[in-house]
């Protein structure tokens, strides 16, 4: 993504996780006190941690490979992954739709740093029922368009409104 916003898959064409741009990934509080989710979230896709409180959460879309393991590491140096740490230091649920390639994915730093943040009670959908699968190097671009972006609004959308998730969606 070029950062202009076109051709976003985030509501509002926003293609950035910081109110600048550049950053490769955006987080988004999704709130249930909202009659409409989609008008919600198009007129904001990036929020203060502040304002995802109770009865709300977090989701994370596109989350790319550099984005799990900095946040993993608790670094902060986009408005996004500031966003991602301090909600899930404060215990909002998060939910992060991986979007990376199966050699990043399968390297070991990954996996553990996948596995460390679900240690932290965040929803992470990749592999398994309901998540997305690792694409394969150099395919990426061409699956922006088709790429399943609503797994995450609506995994957030059944956690905002209190319906139970499996284990297995973790």
């Amino acid at each position: 993504m070029d950062g202009s916003g076109a051709g976003s898959p985030w509501p509002g064409g926003r293609a950035s996780g910081s109110p600048g741009g550049g950053a490769d990934s955006a987080a988004i509080c999704v709130n249930t006190r909202s009659t409409d989710l989609a008008t919600s979230l198009a007129s904001s896709a990036v929020t203060s941690p502040s304002r995802c409180r109770s009865r709300s959460a977090t989701a994370s879309r596109p989350a790319s490979y550099n984005t799990i393991n900095k946040w993993a590491h608790g670094i902060s140096d986009t408005y996004a992954l500031g966003i991602l740490a301090e909600t899930t230091g404060l215990g909002v649920p998060t939910v992060v739709l991986p979007f990376v390639n199966s050699a990043l994915a399968g390297r070991a730093p990954f996996r553990r740093n996948v596995e460390s943040l679900r240690a932290e009670g965040v929803r992470i959908l990749l592999g398994g029922p309901g998540g997305v699968q690792p694409h394969e190097p150099h395919t990426g671009g061409t699956l922006i368009d088709t790429y399943p972006w609503h797994l995450a609004l609506d995994e957030a959308g059944r956690l905002v409104s209190g319906d139970r998730v499996s284990p297995d969606r973790l």
